[in-house]
């Protein structure tokens, strides 16, 4: 799950090769080996915290192993986005590593401070969770932190609890 310097462009786009950071990424069903059909994250200020890709710091090619239509994300972004939802970008890909043709991914925009932006005035935290993760009392602690000033999740225990008695009534 580290990054590793890595090399990106994309055919009649960028001009000269970016200096990357690239991970495998996936959880429950989606992992897979370099040898088989992998998803990525891509850090683009992995080497020059300055750097962007078309305004962004980060980017996730989905492997989309787990939909055989290859089009269940896309459909969904949209259709929350069309609900005035926030949801991330998303498109598609044809990737190549080292040569070898790995093939159709979904690029997914990260949600990250930059897409929360442009939905919210104002963001203090952002959570990543596993595959099937939700807000119980006893997994709050498994939640990633991917944006906020502390891992302090008072909060979140908060609003959980808040969730409960909506439940109970």
């Amino acid at each position: 799950r580290e990054y590793v310097p890595a090399v990106f462009e994309v055919r009649g786009v960028t001009e000269d090769p970016l200096q990357i950071g690239l991970r495998i990424k996936g959880r429950i069903g989606s992992l897979r080996d370099l040898d088989e059909k992998p998803a990525w994250k891509i850090k683009f200020d992995f080497v020059d915290r300055e750097q962007r890709f078309m305004k962004l710091e980060r980017m996730t090619l989905n492997n989309m192993v787990q939909d055989p239509s290859q089009v269940h994300e896309w459909a969904a972004y949209r259709l929350f986005r069309a609900q005035g939802l926030p949801a991330p970008r998303v498109g598609a890909a044809f990737v190549r590593l080292n040569g070898e043709i790995y093939g159709v991914y979904a690029v997914i925009e990260t949600p990250d401070e930059n897409m929360l932006a442009r939905w919210f005035s104002g963001t203090s935290f952002s959570y990543e969770g596993a595959y099937g993760q939700d807000l119980f009392g006893d997994r709050i602690h498994q939640l990633e932190l991917d944006q906020g000033p502390t891992s302090d999740r008072a909060h979140l225990y908060t609003l959980q609890q808040m969730l409960d008695e909506l439940d109970a009534d």
